[in-house]
């Protein structure tokens, strides 16, 4: 383990020390558990760059407890979010350091004079967000593309070459400049067709959003109508078992024991036949949502930088795409259409 943060020390990058690894067969964490526990090794678990900027990034190493990484969203739903760095409490000097104070501070020099991608700043000093965070994906592999720095610039690049190398996909790459020139042109040119026919423009959003959602609100319907029948079928066994118990056919435990499971059954069903009635209204399109993403597009008439709230909330999914000389975007709107950017190759998106 220390020699991982010493050859990081050194200037070796995660992808390089993580070559080494593999190449030296030293077992991922991932393996070395399964070692530990009797089970199988996974030879597709192997080491990455992610899992080594994991393990120099992580406090422990450094002799530091870090705590509330997590939250509860909500204790009714079950849900959690990963907390931002700012709002964990960094517990200093908890047990002994693995790493030592000199190759500590090496260590997090290394990591400050390395491009930040998500704190870049404009000339005036305010910050630049990474506008398609969370948006990009790999045609190819069907990874993310997070956000990275290349030649000074920030771009985006398939994550698990990044991470794996050419055996897990293409090194194609885009840089965020370019991709936003591309993005900006097609919305000015939606619209620009806007302006010139509106009616016939939300028509044909309508016939668009219809025809994607019809056949997802049918499979809900008749998934709904399957757990309906289910839902009787268990009301009904439930009056029996009260008929059964009053007749004295079964005892009280058993009662009990039986009304409980048909109670937890009868439960889950009812938040199966709650969420198919949710997709289904979400799924009756109308106007109204067409008129909202409109509104949403429009926005960028008034503001003076397209911001990542912008982009979000008119974009659902952009892919990107490599074909021998022709690249390609495929921008897929909130409101089911996509659009096909095909690009000469000079935009070095591979």
């Amino acid at each position: 383990m220390r020699k991982i943060f010493e050859d990081y020390a050194k200037g070796k990058s995660g992808r390089q020390i993580a070559n080494e690894l593999n190449s030296n067969k030293i077992l991922s964490p991932y393996n070395y558990k399964r070692q530990q526990a009797g089970i199988e090794l996974d030879n597709t678990k192997y080491w990455t760059s992610a899992t080594v900027l994991q393990i120099l990034h992580n406090e422990v190493y450094f002799g530091n407890l870090v705590q509330h990484k997590r939250e509860n969203l909500s204790y009714k739903l079950n849900q959690r979010r990963v907390t931002d760095e700012e709002e964990r409490i960094v517990c200093k000097d908890t047990h002994a350091a693995i790493i030592d104070c000199e190759l500590q501070e090496t260590i997090k020099d290394r990591f400050n004079k390395n491009y930040s991608t998500n704190s870049r700043k404009r000339n005036n000093g305010s910050q630049i967000p990474v506008l398609f965070s969370g948006l990009l994906k790999c045609f190819d592999c069907g990874s993310k593309m997070p956000a990275t720095i290349k030649n000074e610039k920030r771009c985006h690049r398939c994550y698990r070459y990044n991470t794996s190398g050419r055996s897990a996909c293409t090194s194609h790459f885009i840089y965020e400049e370019e991709l936003e020139k591309f993005v900006l042109q097609d919305i000015k040119k939606l619209i620009y067709n806007y302006k010139i026919d509106q009616e016939n423009f939300i028509n044909n959003l309508l016939i668009v959003i219809n025809n994607n959602n019809i056949s997802i609100a049918n499979n809900m319907k008749t998934k709904r109508i399957s757990i309906n029948n289910d839902i009787e079928t268990i009301k009904s066994a439930m009056i029996e078992l009260y008929d059964d118990k009053k007749n004295n056919v079964i005892s009280s435990n058993m009662f009990s024991l039986l009304s409980q499971k048909y109670d937890e059954q009868l439960q889950v069903l009812l938040k199966e036949s709650e969420y198919c009635d949710n997709i289904i209204e979400e799924y009756n399109v109308n106007e109204t949502r067409v008129n909202n993403w409109i509104n949403n597009l429009l926005k960028i008439e008034s503001i003076e930088h397209p911001t990542f709230e912008y982009y979000h909330s008119i974009i659902d999914q952009i892919l990107i795409k490599n074909v021998g000389e022709e690249n390609r975007i495929l921008i897929k709107y909130k409101v089911g259409f996509i659009e096909d950017i095909r690009i000469v190759s000079k935009l070095k998106i591979a």
